[in-house]
């Protein structure tokens, strides 16, 4: 798996769980 593809399918999940519920989640984007 390429970098781009994990960070697209990352930034994605991740970008779900942020709107879902705000908890301690680790921060987004961290190396973007």
């Amino acid at each position: 798996m390429s970098v781009e593809e994990f960070a697209r399918r990352f930034d994605a999940s991740d970008e779900a769980r942020f709107h879902r519920h705000r908890g301690p989640l680790r921060p987004r984007r961290r190396w973007a």
